[in-house]
C-alpha cells in the first residue's frame, strides 16, 4: 500500500502520513489503531516496567 492510499483509507495528508512513516510527528494510540485497521493488522501494546528505568 502507498502512502497515497492510506492516507485516503484514513482520511488523511500524504505528507502527514509520510511525517508519521519517518518519525518526524508523533502519533496517539487512537490513531494507531486506526492505521492498523487500515493495514489489515491488529495493534498489540505492551507496556513492561522492569525497574531499569524509560520504557
Amino acid at each position: 500500500m502507498t502512502e497515497v492510499e492510506l492516507a485516503q483509507r484514513l482520511g488523511l495528508s500524504r505528507p502527514y502520513v509520510n511525517a508519521v512513516a519517518c518519525g518526524k510527528k508523533n502519533v496517539t494510540v487512537i490513531q494507531l489503531e486506526r492505521m492498523a485497521q487500515a493495514l489489515g493488522m491488529r495493534l498489540h501494546i505492551a507496556f513492561d516496567d522492569d525497574g531499569d528505568g524509560p520504557l
